[in-house]
């Protein structure tokens, strides 16, 4: 089994609270989440964790509690680029709903991340072309 980043296990937790917070996962949101994991090291195709598989168990409530704890144990950095991964994956079927747009204003607030630093990150994100299909 393959050792995880508290960074990358926060982003495999962002990516199953995400394309599941509306109730309708879109393969435009799957394909654009396995791009963005793909892209920071963690391959969907063999993810079998158990710590995975606990949050999948828990209430949305809970998801989002273990998702902010997650979040906080890591740097200012590393909190800008899962929260600007996570609006990406929320707007990547056309359209963020009111449940996922509730989840990404709860973290900026209790991160007390700058929506500026966000939008400035995506912008990056965006230069390497990682969400384009090959």
């Amino acid at each position: 089994m393959t050792n995880y980043s508290n960074y990358q296990l926060a982003m495999c937790k962002i990516y199953y609270l995400m394309i599941y917070a509306d109730g309708d996962l879109t393969e435009d949101e799957y394909e654009t989440g396995k791009r963005i994991l793909n892209a920071e090291g963690v391959f969907i195709d063999n993810l079998e964790i158990d710590v995975l598989i606990r949050f999948q168990a828990m209430t949305r409530q809970e998801q989002i509690k273990d998702c902010e704890n997650c979040l906080r144990a890591l740097d200012l950095n590393e909190q800008i680029k899962c929260v600007a991964w996570m609006y990406i994956l929320a707007e990547s079927d056309w359209i963020m709903s009111k449940t996922e747009c509730a989840i990404y204003d709860h973290f900026l607030k209790v991160l007390n991340l700058s929506f500026t630093d966000i939008v400035v990150e995506q912008s990056e994100m965006n230069k390497k072309g990682i969400l384009y299909k090959n």
